[in-house]
């Protein structure tokens, strides 16, 4: 779907790169978390896939084609490719809720009949009916993220970025989150996430990408990352509270599983049903 292939990237005046000789892939419809603590490169990562920064060296690909930087191609690029900031405020641009989440199509010169399609539909998806009219500076910080996610889906990319969507997020609002990004799923639409919520990331993916000063140090599946505990505690990032939970127990009172728990209510539900 999306591939870095020999990507370097320097920022001006540094002699050693953010990346250097890049490589990854981000598959088709499949939950892909791009973990590193701060200042690994998750969020430059995510700024080179969407076009807005340039690479020094290597290339992106787009369902084979490379990313040439032209401008009609890098329209259509980030018709495909959506990007939610960390901070919404760095992607708010108009007035009113309604109208921000219009901006992106007004841009496309799309008929006002289905702009308004569009953003009714956003609008109700997002569950911002409420507050659609409302000014921007009067919303608070988790109605901004639903607004910026709303702004990018109504372009109906194909591919989500979402970086550290977890940040300032009680428990509540990151359930409430898990049910956002799944009905964007039923969309069709596939989401690689940037973050280093290890407990979020386990909770939700099904491909975990590690990143260390810029380099790729290790991916795979939930049993292949996290199995590498040592590795992933002498880098700063540790593994999952439930997976650590469940290798402490005694082999002897484990149920037998396929796969690990992910979920609080996985794990009392397993072990509710196994009488322990």
């Amino acid at each position: 779907m999306l591939e870095l292939r020999n990507v370097s990237y320097y920022y001006s005046g540094q002699a050693h790169g953010v990346f250097d000789q890049l490589s990854l892939k981000i598959q088709p419809h499949q939950r892909t978390v791009i973990l590193g603590h701060n200042g690994s490169g998750k969020s430059t990562l995510f700024l080179l896939m969407t076009g807005l920064y340039l690479v020094d060296r290597g290339t992106i690909f787009w369902q084979g084609n490379p990313l040439d930087y032209q401008r009609q191609t890098l329209k259509q690029w980030r018709q495909n490719v959506g990007l939610a900031f960390q901070n919404p405020e760095h992607q708010l641009v108009a007035g009113t809720v309604a109208e921000d989440i219009s901006y992106g199509l007004c841009n496309l010169k799309l008929s006002k009949p289905e702009i308004r399609y569009r953003v009714e539909q956003a609008i109700a998806d997002f569950q911002l009916t409420e507050i659609a009219h409302t000014p921007l500076h009067h919303i608070s910080l988790g109605q901004k993220r639903r607004v910026a996610l709303a702004g990018v889906m109504v372009l109906n990319p194909q591919l989500l970025l979402l970086d550290e969507p977890t940040a300032y997020l009680d428990p509540q609002q990151r359930q409430t989150l898990l049910q956002e990004l799944h009905k964007i799923e039923q969309k069709g639409t596939t989401i690689a996430i940037a973050t280093h919520n290890l407990d979020f990331a386990y909770q939700w993916a099904d491909w975990f990408i590690i990143l260390n000063q810029g380099q790729l140090i290790l991916e795979g599946d939930a049993e292949t990352v996290f199995s590498q505990q040592k590795l992933l505690t002498e880098i700063g990032l540790g593994v999952p509270t439930l997976w650590e939970a469940w290798h402490s127990l005694p082999v002897s009172i484990r149920p037998q599983v396929q796969e690990i728990p992910r979920t609080l209510e996985d794990w009392k539900s397993l072990f509710s049903s196994h009488n322990l």
